[in-house]
């Protein structure tokens, strides 16, 4: 399922006022939280949940990965450059989430 959400206040990271007066592409890089790749400007993040009795052997990667890390979560994206994708198999995703450890 795929939702918006507001990241939890507890991983959100408040802009010192140095950064809060930085303009454009300047003030989008700071990040908002500890989990910057997932956190838009506004401290929302898209997420899509993962259930054990609907894709049991992604749910297995993941759980895998939060024992080894202690991270619960992947970054899902499409790695492409201009419509091609670099990422073109199931296996070649699990790999990239394999190396973020």
């Amino acid at each position: 399922m795929l939702l918006v959400a507001d990241v939890q206040n507890d991983k959100r990271r408040t802009m010192t006022e140095e950064e809060e007066t930085l303009f454009g592409i300047e003030k989008l890089n700071i990040p908002r939280s500890s989990v910057p790749a997932i956190t838009h400007v506004d401290y929302s993040a898209c997420i899509q949940t993962v259930h054990s009795d609907t894709n049991p052997k992604y749910y297995a990667v993941i759980s895998k990965f939060k024992e080894k890390t202690g991270c619960p979560l992947g970054v899902n994206t499409s790695f492409n450059v201009r419509g091609e994708p670099i990422i073109c198999t199931p296996t070649m995703h699990l790999n990239a989430l394999w190396e973020l450890k």
